[in-house]
C-alpha cells in the first residue's frame, strides 16, 4: 500500500467499482421490468487477499459488497445477481505487471521506503510469471458467464481457475472456515511453491 499512487489507486476503484455501479444503474429498470440477470466479473482476489494487492483487492473487495447488496435489493423482483470469481486466468494482464510495467516500481515513494520494500519487489515477478504459467484457459470464464446467463437457478457466486496449485473454489471454502493468521499463513506459503 505504501508503494501505490493514489491518483492510480482512485483510478482502478473508479472502473472496477464505480463503472460497474455507473453502467449497472444505467439499465436496472430495463432489468428490473424484464426479470432479468446481473453479471459481475470480481475475482478471488476480492475474498483472498494477497500482499502487493491492496487497491485491487479492495476493489474487488468492495464489488463483492456491492453485489452482495444488490442480490438482496434485487430479489423482491425477480432479478438474479451473480458474480465470477476467477483465480488466475490467462490473459495479456500479465504482461502489464511484470518487470518496468509493475504499477509499483513508478511509485512515488521516497527511496527510502522503495528500499523497505526491495526484498518484496525482487520476488514479485517470479511469482506473477509462476501464476501466468498455471493459469486456466479463458475457456473456463466464458463456460461460467454462459452458466451464469442460462442456469435456471443461477449460483450468486461462480469461483473459477486455479491460485497457483489449489482450485480457487477449494481455496475460497477453506477461508471462510479458517482464522486471518491461518488463511495469511497458508496464501504466504503457496505463493511460495516452487
Amino acid at each position: 500500500m505504501e508503494l501505490e499512487n493514489i491518483d492510480e489507486v482512485a483510478k482502478l476503484i473508479d472502473v472496477n467499482v464505480l463503472g460497474i455501479y455507473r453502467a449497472t444503474l444505467s439499465f436496472i429498470k430495463m432489468i428490473r421490468e424484464s426479470k432479468g440477470r446481473i453479471i459481475s466479473t470480481g475475482s478471488v482476489a476480492g475474498i483472498i487477499a494477497q500482499a502487493g494487492s491492496s487497491a485491487y483487492s479492495a476493489s474487488k473487495f468492495a464489488l463483492e459488497g456491492m453485489m452482495d447488496s444488490m442480490r438482496l435489493e434485487m430479489d423482491p423482483f425477480g432479478v438474479s445477481v451473480s458474480i465470477i470469481e476467477p483465480a488466475y486466468v490467462k490473459s495479456r494482464i500479465a504482461g502489464k505487471q511484470v518487470g518496468e510495467n509493475t504499477p509499483i516500481r513508478k511509485s512515488p515513494a521516497s527511496a527510502e521506503v522503495k528500499e523497505l520494500y526491495e526484498d518484496f519487489l525482487e520476488t514479485q515477478d517470479s511469482k506473477r510469471i509462476k501464476a501466468e504459467k498455471m493459469a486456466t484457459d479463458t475457456k473456463t470464464m466464458s463456460k461460467a458467464i454462459m452458466r451464469a446467463l442460462t442456469d435456471p437457478k443461477p449460483k450468486t457466486r461462480y469461483v473459477v481457475a486455479y491460485f497457483y496449485y489449489i482450485p480457487a473454489f477449494l481455496l475460497t471454502l477453506m477461508y471462510w472456515l479458517l482464522s486471518d493468521r491461518v488463511e495469511d499463513a497458508l496464501i504466504t506459503y503457496i505463493s511460495k511453491m516452487p
